[in-house]
């Protein structure tokens, strides 16, 4: 696709989300209400690990109020554009990232692929009217793997830490990145991902590290369990994951640490296989996938956005120029 063709699909694609969060009357879930706040806090010189967050009642998650369930490069990253009105413009900012990395990745669908994310209405939707906080990590993941078959490995860790320090998710991803640079003998790039994951953290830490872990890792997994199919004001619930079903099937809960399991053992085959740049990608989102269905008691659709990423730059690896890797990890 012609440079100039991709300007213009991009701007129109921005102008859609705009125009989308513009509408006084759409449906706006609860995140947008918890990252407004969260900024709010932060700059008031308040910790907004723990701070008591107002919803409206409709939209509520009960035991909820005291909890921001994402972590620190979220609140970060969405500074700016909070001050500057309306914190979904960043998750916008996100996605023009986004497809701007799919674009430059070395590739025949390269061009296809980022074009598809951004008209995707799902896509659309995550920024605007379903705010989808892991876009944050999903930028900065998609710029660390634009750069690495550039020779940049070291930019690529230190955006990789800054994805890291921006969604919980990229945490499953990131070991056959890591496995990579082991084989590849770049141990201090190897290492340095989590480190800069841990110095964007660390004032959070620090500040109050019980709540900072009770809201980023413990809060998810002590959340009440829907069932398959929920009737809620604003539609049906869909939870395809391993607790829906159990809940649904037998009437049961599933144990944390037999989830711990699987998602253990599907890390360790999917690894052992990740044997070439490609299938760093595409067993990296197989992982993804199964880390969204079996470790959550509730399901969100925005879950799968980042393994739709991997996936289309798994893609675009596949068929680089002359058939050889676009990404070379």
């Amino acid at each position: 696709m012609d440079r100039r063709v991709f300007v213009i699909v991009a701007t129109a694609a921005v102008v859609l989300r705009l125009v989308l969060i513009a509408i006084p009357f759409a449906y706006v879930p609860d995140v947008y209400y918890y990252d407004t706040q969260a900024v709010q806090t932060l700059l008031s010189g308040s910790n907004p690990y723990g701070h008591h967050y107002v919803v409206p009642a409709g939209l509520a998650t009960p035991g909820a109020e005291n909890a921001f369930a994402y972590l620190p490069g979220v609140v970060e990253f969405l500074v700016p554009f909070g001050t500057a009105g309306d914190v979904r413009l960043g998750l916008v900012a996100c996605d023009i990232l986004v497809a701007l990395s799919l674009y430059s990745m070395k590739g025949r669908w390269a061009s296809s692929m980022a074009t598809a994310y951004l008209l995707l209405p799902t896509d659309v939707l995550f920024s605007s009217w379903y705010p989808n906080d892991t876009l944050v990590g999903m930028a900065f993941l998609g710029l660390a793997l634009t750069v690495r078959p550039r020779g940049r490995y070291g930019v690529s860790a230190a955006l990789m830490g800054l994805a890291l320090a921006s969604s919980q998710l990229v945490w499953f991803f990131y070991p056959f990145i890591f496995l990579a640079d082991l084989r590849a003998q770049r141990f201090r790039e190897a290492v340095a991902g989590p480190l800069v994951a841990l110095a964007a953290s660390a004032p959070f830490i620090i500040w109050n590290s019980s709540t900072f872990i009770g809201n980023t890792v413990y809060f998810e997994f002590g959340r009440p369990v829907q069932g398959l199919l929920t009737v809620e004001p604003f539609g049906v619930n869909v939870n395809p994951t391993l607790s829906g079903l159990a809940l649904t099937l037998t009437g049961g809960s599933v144990p944390i640490i037999l989830k711990v399991g699987i998602i253990a053992v599907a890390m360790s085959f999917l690894l052992w296989k990740a044997s070439s740049p490609q299938k760093v990608l595409l067993n990296g989102s197989l992982l993804l996938v199964i880390a969204v269905l079996v470790l959550p008691n509730n399901f969100s659709w925005w879950y799968l956005e980042l393994p739709l990423m991997t996936l289309m730059a798994w893609v675009i690896s596949s068929k680089g120029p002359g058939g050889s890797p676009a990404i070379n990890p």
